[in-house]
């Protein structure tokens, strides 16, 4: 299963934000592909690979995902599985992603894992 993971920045946590893609980068299994949403900001410095849109306005949230889902293509379909990442989280264990991929492999009626 492909993962994508959506990173919300407001631009003024750039170390934390680079600790956060580190720990992406580090997953188990198939490459996360990552998108970075500037939210009414300009987004920090990024490794390469990880793609960045930078909103002219704060969409809040919930509008930010929305776009950075969108970066999936229509309705985030280039991806089987969207994380929601904070620019201040970290994915503490390598085998985040994966844990993911099995959860929903292992149940086709699974929407959501909290």
């Amino acid at each position: 299963m492909k993962v994508g993971a959506v990173i919300i920045t407001m631009g003024n946590r750039p170390e934390e934000l680079r600790a956060l893609l580190d720990s992406v980068a580090k997953q188990d299994g198939d490459p996360v592909e990552v998108v970075v949403v500037g939210n009414g900001s300009p987004v920090p410095d990024v490794p390469e690979g990880v793609r960045t849109v930078e909103l002219p306005e704060n969409l809040g949230i919930p509008g930010g995902r929305n776009v950075g889902i969108e970066a999936f293509g229509p309705g985030g379909r280039d991806v089987d599985i969207l994380l929601f990442l904070d620019d201040d989280g970290l994915l503490a264990r390598h085998d985040t992603a994966e844990l993911c991929r099995e959860a929903f492999a292992a149940d086709p009626e699974l929407g959501i894992i909290s």
